[in-house]
């Protein structure tokens, strides 16, 4: 039973009907009908729901950064993290400039242009013109050379 708003003590009998039943074609049985004469179609079979799941994704922490010994390395001019296969331990290289082909060729460049009173030398003070050595801080092992030329 339920009250309506009209009266606050009147009580108006609900009357419930079941579900009507359907046929297999898809028609509604004609007995059964809403307050308001509509009669609706029958609900549609649910759809199996699909759950995409995302793989784990790993996360690493800079700290912590694990060098396989197979990968080659590129070597530039600034320091990089690696694995010194004589002590056995992660490094950062500790670098140093050498003198190499390229600051060669350009003093003797210098030369034959009539600077060789001293301006011929300018390559040997720049860092830019020179190979980088990169070695082990801990053994002091060459772990490569950037060569610039």
């Amino acid at each position: 039973m339920e009250t309506t708003g009209n009266e606050p003590n009147q009580t108006v009998p609900v009357t419930m009907t079941s579900p009507p039943e359907y046929s297999p074609s898809g028609q509604v049985d004609s007995s059964y009908s809403q307050k308001d004469g509509a009669h609706y179609p029958p609900p549609q079979p649910m759809q199996p729901m699909i759950i995409y799941q995302q793989p784990p994704t790993e996360v690493y922490s800079a700290t912590t950064a694990m060098i396989p010994e197979s990968q080659n390395l590129i070597f530039r001019d600034t320091p990089l993290a690696t694995h010194c296969h004589v002590c056995q331990t992660n490094v950062i290289t500790k670098i140093k400039h050498d003198e190499g082909l390229l600051t060669w060729l350009i003093a003797g460049t210098l030369c034959l242009f009539g600077c060789w009173c001293g301006c011929c030398l300018i390559p040997f003070c720049i860092d830019e013109c020179k190979n980088v050595v990169h070695s082990c801080p801990n053994c002091n092992h060459v772990v490569g050379i950037y060569k610039r030329l």
